[in-house]
């Protein structure tokens, strides 16, 4: 068993690029990148822009 990915999710769409952009820094300084995966919801039409921040 164990681990092997961390879904980081937006789980009601208020994300912004910069705040991506931010929570990502602090959770690549522990995890590593090729461990997580973003969940973007579009509620206020930043999904998108948060997900190409995220790559």
């Amino acid at each position: 068993m164990g681990c092997y990915e961390i879904s980081l999710g937006d789980t009601i769409g208020i994300g912004t690029p910069g705040s991506t952009k931010k929570m990502l820094e602090a959770v690549i300084k522990e995890i590593p990148v090729h461990a997580l995966a973003v969940h973007c919801h579009d509620t206020y039409g930043q999904a998108l822009a948060n997900i190409l921040t995220a790559l």
